[in-house]
């Protein structure tokens, strides 16, 4: 029986095409109708970012090491972060108000089609309705400005591994996008984990197939290449400065007793199910059923040797994943691997606890897979839709209206309302950047 056969499939997907664009709409429009007046999360975003990538209207955008003209004239290398991805390029280019919408809007369409494409390639398209259902709570999930694009390129550099690893036709095209990759992501956000899944995954792929996949290696080397030249600033500070990394400075010192506690375990389930506040997951009842439905399915394959399905699979190997990067982040959160750490001075204070921004996509794949799963497995598929239909509305109302950080279309609203919080206008002074 063919999926959602008791609503014709052209009315389903105009529905839920209808569904996605009204909540986009919801989501994009107080930037426009507000203005300037738009409320803008303020913790570790809008008190840093206009003014750390604004400023090169002052010292010139490929300028490496020039007086800022603020901060007893800081260099501006200190600036910026990288010094030439493409929010530099925004911020430069555009009013730091304009710079901060382009980034929002333009991050939101492309992790939704993005997405769309990933998870289409994994389960082809008759599912479309849960596919576009999961993709848009993926791109409309808040996160921290600067990081929106980087965390919205995640499923394009997916995609293109997948295509390098297949040596289809177009492989080389692919393998050569690699080297743009790095402008679109934040070398200190997904950057520097992107470059370690790459090499993983080329010298992975040599020993299962026995043979080098030269073009996954290539690829590896021109994403190196284009991080280095996108991110610059960074690569001189640490290597010609010799700048010490913040973290580093005021790192915690690893305590035994600490890592036997409670608050270890608080930690990594925070990790898994909540990811952090700069890229937040906020899946938490999806998750809990998910994990309730793998389990049950796991369990049957172990006790009564059954066949895990090809959905159930793919879900198994992204909650692992998760579990695992979450292992990684809780270890290097208190503190346990700063031996390591510092004997690499690149890296010394380094926040690998950043593998959560990961875990968003990782559990969207896996809401999607077991959906899918259920849709195929459940004999009553007019009560599987109904189920999977309330599910999915939970999570849009979730993702929508929690006033979470950087989740700033409701909290416009909450502040036009209540006068609760800072507008952009009232907190920021235009006239610094110029």
């Amino acid at each position: 029986m063919k999926i959602f056969d008791a609503i014709t499939k052209s009315h389903l997907s105009i529905l839920v095409h209808w569904f996605c664009a009204i909540v986009i709409v919801i989501m994009v429009l107080p930037y426009f109708i507000n203005g300037d007046d738009m409320y803008i999360t303020i913790m570790d975003n809008l008190e840093q970012m206009p003014t750390l990538f604004g400023r090169s209207k002052y010292y010139g955008f490929f300028t490496l090491d020039a007086p800022s003209g603020v901060m007893d004239n800081t260099s501006s290398l200190y600036f910026g972060w990288g010094g030439f991805s493409v929010v530099n390029v925004l911020y430069h280019l555009l009013p730091p108000y304009i710079a901060y919408v382009t980034i929002y809007i333009s991050s939101v369409f492309i992790a939704f089609l993005s997405m769309i494409k990933l998870q289409m390639m994994l389960f082809g398209k008759e599912y479309n309705p849960i596919v576009l259902c999961t993709s848009l709570f993926y791109s409309i999930t808040a996160t921290l400005s600067v990081w929106a694009i980087s965390i919205a390129f995640i499923p394009i550099i997916c995609i293109a591994f997948f295509h390098v690893y297949k040596k289809d036709k177009h492989s080389l095209l692919w393998t050569l996008l690699f080297f743009i990759f790095p402008f679109f992501s934040e070398f200190n956000g997904i950057g520097i984990f992107i470059c370690c899944f790459l090499l993983f995954g080329a010298i992975l792929t040599a020993v299962k197939q026995k043979q080098i996949n030269k073009l996954l290696f290539l690829a590896f080397i021109l994403y190196c290449c284009g991080t280095v030249c996108f991110h610059l600033k960074l690569f001189y500070l640490q290597f010609i400065v010799k700048e010490v990394l913040n973290r580093y400075q005021h790192e915690k010192v690893f305590d035994l007793g600490v890592l036997l506690s409670k608050d270890v375990l608080d930690k990594f389930l925070s990790f898994v199910f909540k990811g952090e506040y700069l890229v937040p997951t906020q899946v938490g009842l999806l998750a809990h059923f998910c994990l309730v439905y793998l389990s049950y399915f796991v369990g049957l394959k172990w006790i009564k040797k059954t066949e895990l399905s090809k959905e159930c699979g793919i879900g198994l190997v992204c909650v692992s994943t998760i579990c695992i990067f979450s292992i990684i982040s809780t270890l290097d959160f208190y503190a346990c691997f700063n031996g390591v750490k510092n004997l690499f001075h690149p890296i010394k204070g380094f926040d690998f606890t950043r593998l959560y921004v990961f875990a968003r996509l990782l559990w969207y794949v896996t809401i999607t897979s077991l959906a899918i799963d259920a849709f195929k497995r459940f004999k009553y598929k007019r009560v599987s839709c109904v189920l999977i239909a309330l599910l999915f509305a939970y999570q849009a109302q979730s993702v929508i209206l929690t006033p979470i950080p950087y989740n700033d279309s409701v909290r416009s609203i909450k502040q036009h309302l209540f006068g609760v919080g800072q507008s952009y206008a009232s907190f920021t002074w235009e006239d610094f950047y110029d």
